[in-house]
Formats: C-alpha cells, structure tokens, sequence
C-alpha cells in the first residue's frame, strides 16, 4: 500500500514539475518528511535519486519536440547538469554537518521567498526582491517569536518523570534514598 502511495505521490508531483518546471524536490522532500514521516535527510537521499536523468529526460523531449527547447537550450542545460551533479554532491556532504530543524527551517524560508516572488511578480526586479526579502525576514522573526513564547509557555517537567528518567539511565544505585 505504501508503495502505491508513493506511486500517486511521484505521478502527481511528476505533473506538477512538468506543468512548472521544476524538478520537484521542493514538492517531494515536504511530501515525503511530513506524509511518510521520513527524515529530512532520507527524503533528500530518495529525492535526487528519484531525480537521476530517466525521469527527467522524457520532459525535457517534450518540451523539444514541442519546439520550446531549442538544441542551444539543451547545451545549456547540459552546462547546468553538470555543475548541478558536483553541487548536489558537495551539498550532499556538507547537510550530514547541519543540523536537521536549521536545514529544515532554511527551505522553508527558501521556500517563502521563492513563492512570495512568483506571486507578486512585480516589473521591477529589485522591488521584487526586496519583496521576497521583507517576507523572509518576517517568517525570521515571526519563528523566533513563536519560539521563545513557546518556551515561555512550555509546561515544567514533573520532578517524579525527571528522577525517573534519571533512574532509567543510570546502571548503579540511585544517589538518594526516599
């Protein structure tokens, strides 16, 4: 059942990257870390596995049947390949060095960014990044906020779950007596 899941998962994110152009790793890590409950590491390792050239080369065709593509536009790409290929490599390494709630914070205001400049997309470029930045930098502020209530806010553990949780961990006699 999990696979067929999967199935519907990469037809349906396939469509949507054909439809906009993108590879569709910025659908298919969310998807997998938050509905499969994968670690954001694994959903990136499934993601550009899922993205070698087989899957997609038959868009890519299309589009140059389709006569949008032309053969100078494919030694472009090629360029990008390549240089894509040695950056995920490199990016692969360096994410086992990060921590996972940073990763996973830094795509989403990635994210943010990207979506507040396709939505406005204002002639002025400059005012469209500074959109895009004014968003991002409010989604920062807005986390740091929300973090420190939270903390503020959090519940105090039990004294009897500490000295529990204490007892589990250690293999000798307790350092106190009730």
């Amino acid at each position: 059942m999990k696979f067929l899941l999967l199935a519907v998962l990469g037809l349906a994110i396939g469509c949507i990257g054909g439809m906009v152009g993108i590879g569709g790793g910025v659908l298919l890590i969310p998807a997998l870390t938050e509905l499969f409950k994968f670690q954001h590491p694994r959903a990136a390792g499934i993601t550009l596995a899922a993205m070698v050239p087989p899957v997609t080369l038959p868009a890519a065709w299309r589009y140059y049947n389709l006569k949008i593509l032309s053969t100078s536009d494919l030694a472009l790409a090629a360029c990008i390949a390549v240089t894509f290929s040695i950056g995920a490599f490199l990016g692969a390494g360096l994410q086992t060095r990060l921590n996972v709630s940073l990763l996973r914070l830094l795509f989403g205001l990635l994210m943010l960014y990207v979506a507040v400049r396709l939505i406005l997309h204002a002639d002025n470029e400059a005012v469209n990044a500074a959109a895009g930045l004014i968003t991002t930098a409010a989604a920062w502020l807005g986390f740091l906020g929300l973090r420190s209530l939270g903390r503020r806010h959090a519940p105090p553990r039990s004294l009897g779950d500490q000295i529990r949780s204490a007892a589990e961990q250690s293999s000798g006699p307790p350092d106190y007596i009730i």
